[in-house]
């Protein structure tokens, strides 16, 4: 298997603790939430928003492992896995 090039964002496992999410890595945030959630207490939506935002580093990182071990196959690469990840990595 091929390595992993290093991603550019802060580097995962993610946290989420409410509506915040952290890094265990550095533990900074890495996401917080916008001004207009000062002193509101956060809903089930925006807690689950904060849970799926932090899973987003092990996300991608399994999406790259599946393109090797797809392509290992010597399948095609469904083109919404590659643009999943082109999307994660700033592209369009």
């Amino acid at each position: 298997m091929t390595k992993v090039a290093k991603p550019r964002h802060t580097p995962g496992p993610w946290r989420a603790d409410g509506v915040c999410v952290w890094s265990e890595a550095s533990g900074e945030y890495v996401a917080i939430p916008s001004p207009q959630m000062s002193g509101k207490t956060p809903n089930d939506e925006e807690r689950e928003n904060a849970k799926l935002i932090a899973s987003a580093p092990d996300l991608l990182l399994c999406l790259k492992w599946a393109v090797e071990l797809i392509e290992k196959a010597e399948c095609d690469v469904p083109m919404e896995i590659h643009a999943a990840i082109k999307k994660a990595e700033g592209g369009r």
